[in-house]
């Protein structure tokens, strides 16, 4: 089923016939899987006490620019256009085109890339009953892309100059793996004998970064300790955790740890 952003654009009278200001109201966020087509958003306005709609544009939030640059523009019984900064949506979206009398304007991803995943907003810009230009513009929504995590890569243990650790050293394991969107945390557990849970640890220092082709972030994690001699043989589990998208078992394990008592 399609999914729909409303922008409600109304007009506000201060006199019989002169509209004063308009308000733009931006509906929902949308959140699609990846290569997921048939999503479209579309801009509702209205026409009563205005002269004319002289355009609407969408506009997508730039991450490089920070700032909302117009990627779409609709003119009345003309042809619909993709802006010199939505050239990217070329061959990926479908406009509608509109009249002089119509009251929305609505575009339709075709499918879903990484770079669709911002946010959007609403720009249109009218002759008001006073025959005065005025702009209106919505709210911020966002279409969401969420990627599940994976089970993380691997989980290792960063050794010292010397193979032999004995108890009383402080020892650091690493965890790495695709850990989705929104990014899934890492967290470390320690198991010993018999596969009893022993602690359960917060990350010493963590880093992600974003990949450009399937939306996902990697990310890092490493958890430092000094070991005991009750550490000997525990197994350390790096377990990814997402607070939106489920992640049952998706944990990997490492080696025993051997620790040298004194």
């Amino acid at each position: 089923m399609d999914l729909k952003i409303l922008l409600i654009i109304m007009s506000l009278m201060t006199s019989k016939d002169y509209v004063n200001a308009s308000t733009v109201k931006l509906s929902q966020n949308i959140s699609r899987l990846l290569s997921e087509n048939e999503t479209e958003i579309e801009c509702s306005y209205t026409v009563e006490n205005i002269l004319q709609i002289d355009s609407v544009s969408f506009l997508a939030f730039n991450d490089s620019s920070i700032t909302f640059e117009q990627i779409v523009t609709y003119l009345p019984d003309t042809k619909s256009l993709i802006t010199r900064r939505g050239q990217y949506l070329r061959g990926r979206v479908t406009l509608s085109d509109i009249t002089k009398s119509s009251t929305k304007a609505a575009m339709v991803f075709n499918k879903l890339l990484c770079i669709d995943y911002t946010l959007y907003k609403c720009y249109v810009r009218y002759i008001d009953s006073g025959g005065v230009g005025r702009e209106a513009t919505s709210n911020n929504i966002r279409i969401s892309v969420p990627v599940p995590p994976s089970t993380p890569e691997r989980i290792i243990l960063s050794r010292k100059s010397t193979p032999v650790i004995t108890e009383g050293d402080n020892v650091t394991y690493v965890c790495t793996g695709d850990v989705g969107t929104p990014p899934a945390k890492f967290i470390f557990q320690k198991f010993g004998h018999e596969n009893v849970l022993l602690v359960n640890y917060t990350v010493t220092k963590t880093s992600t970064h974003e990949f450009s082709v399937n939306c996902s972030f990697y990310r890092t994690s490493y958890i430092t300790f000094k070991v005991t001699a009750d550490d000997n043989q525990t197994v350390m589990r790096c377990a990814a955790v997402s607070t939106t998208l489920a992640a049952e078992n998706m944990y990997v394990e490492s080696q025993p740890l051997e620790v040298n008592c004194k």
